[in-house]
Formats: C-alpha cells, structure tokens, sequence
C-alpha cells in the first residue's frame, strides 16, 4: 500500500497554477443567491486544489454586476472569518454569503485551537508603533508584530506566531511561505487588461475545449506537466457553458502563445459541461498528473 499523501498544512505548488474564469458563468443564474452559492462552489473548488491565482474575466457575454459580485465573493471567502466583520463593510452583494461552507484553508484556523509557535494567521492592525504593532488574530488576546516595514493601524496582515507567551508573531511575505494560504483574485475587464495580465505571468498555457485532443493520451499528459514545470507554471483557459474560452476571446487567443488544447472530458454524457463541473474535473485529473509524473515537486 502507499503512503498517505494527506499533509496539513498543505504545501505550497512549487510553480503557480492560474485558472482564467470567464463572469458569464454566472449568467445562467436568475438570482443573486443561486449565483452567490455557485461562486461558493467555485470558491471551494479552487481552494480544494490549490490554485494559487483565478483570473475573473468579464467577456463580451457577461454583464457588469456579475463580473463585480464574483470578485465580490470570492475575496470574502478568502478573508478568514473572525475578520470579515471587522474589514469587510455591508454590501448587497452579501446578502446570501452566510449561506455559503467556509473554505477553512490553514489562515482561517479550521481546527480551532490555540496559537503554536509556527503558526500563519491573517491579522489586522489594531495599533502601531512604526514597525511593531498590536494585531487581532483571531485569539482572545491580541499579537504583538514586529516587522522589516511601517505598520499601519487598520491594515491587514499576515503574520507568523513566534512566541505563545506572550503572544508574539513577526510580519511574513505571503510569497515567501511553503505552505498554501489560499487564492489571489484578479480581474480583467477586457481583452486588453487580461493579455496585460497573462503576459507577466509565467507558465504553459492550456485551453480547455471540447474540440481539443483527449486527456486520456498518457503522453499528452505527460507533456503538460513537462511543460508547466520547465516553464514555471500552469494556466488553464476556461469558457462558459454555451462558449469555449477561444469563442469568447478570440483577440486575446491571438496574442498568447497556447500551447495545447485538450478535451479533459472526452465522450462527456451531457450535451453541455457547465463550467465549474469542468473546473473540478479539469483540477482533479491535473493535480493528481502533477503528484504521479512529478512527484512532490509541483
């Protein structure tokens, strides 16, 4: 039998892994809460299997208020719960997140227990004294932070706990951690702003597509995550349920350098995939590919 591959906290992926993810996805939806219960899901999906960027696109399909409530949404979620009141204000856009599972990623402390030396929680500056400040942390008594930069009162932070009596912790670059912490949205409100993006990150480009060649060839698997790791990165292209990505941003299709399109779902059983029933499937063949064929190093 094998070892278990289970490990808390969840390592970091050792090269980014990006999902493009288009706000039309949220237009099939009538109602703010079925659409606030999807970006949960999508939430869950991503923090399920470490992606470490999503790209929210609004295409020539979407419309302004849901390409606005996904980023919405998908930033609460990330904000550890015992914060949210304190930084997020009342929007209409929340009205139904209470509704929503937690992500209970590390930062959010899902086991509940006390601070350990080593320990990584997302505070916020209660008061500060130029590089040391006092944080909430989410404990009853509040971190004393020290750090390289000033700190502001009011600003949010992440820190690493150093001491449990009394309770200190030192400013930590979430960049610099091994361990995953959670998701980091972007937007892009046209073609223009996600070629910007696209450009300045690293990685083999993936579109996923009905048309494109099956998942199932081993040696085109194989190639992927060859690619992903000799380039620094992953990113995958997602569309809608009527439209692959290519039919919905053709211009930006143009300028990337996609180096393959793949069919993660062949002799698929349903007429049209909705798009976070690819995002699961797609993640799921991929993150097991990159632990069989790379093993710990992705």
């Amino acid at each position: 039998m094998g070892r278990s591959i289970f490990k808390w906290p969840p390592p970091r992926r050792k090269y980014p892994l990006t999902v493009v993810f288009p706000s039309s996805n949220l237009n099939i939806y009538p109602t703010l809460r079925e659409k606030t219960e999807v970006a949960g899901i999508i939430a869950r999906i991503l923090a399920t299997y470490r992606v470490d960027n999503i790209i929210v696109f609004r295409d020539r399909e979407s419309i302004k208020e849901d390409f606005e409530l996904l980023q919405v949404i998908l930033n609460y979620l990330v904000i550890p719960p015992y914060l949210r009141k304190k930084i997020v204000p009342l929007v209409p856009e929340l009205k139904y997140v209470g509704l929503l599972p937690p992500l209970n990623i590390v930062t959010h402390n899902p086991e509940g227990k006390d601070p350990e030396v080593g320990d990584v929680r997302e505070g916020v500056i209660t008061a500060s004294w130029g590089r040391v400040a006092r944080t909430y942390i989410g404990y009853k008594k509040q971190c004393r932070v020290s750090s390289l930069t000033e700190l502001s009162p009011g600003a949010r932070i992440l820190v690493k706990i150093t001491s449990v009596r009394p309770l200190k912790g030192e400013a930590t670059d979430p960049d610099k951690l091994k361990i995953y912490i959670g998701y980091r949205v972007f937007s892009a409100s046209s073609d223009d702003e996600l070629f910007s993006i696209l450009s300045k990150l690293n990685g083999v480009v993936v579109l996923t597509t009905k048309d494109g060649m099956s998942y199932h060839d081993i040696k085109l698997r194989k190639a992927i995550i060859a690619e992903a790791v000799s380039t620094g990165g992953l990113v995958l292209l997602f569309g809608n349920p009527k439209h692959d990505f290519n039919e919905l941003a053709e211009a930006v299709l143009k300028r990337i350098n996609v180096r393959f399109r793949v069919n993660f779902i062949p002799y698929q059983g349903v007429y049209a995939v909705r798009t976070i029933e690819a995002l699961s499937a797609v993640l799921a063949q991929l993150s097991t590919d990159m632990i069989t064929f790379k093993g710990e190093r992705y």
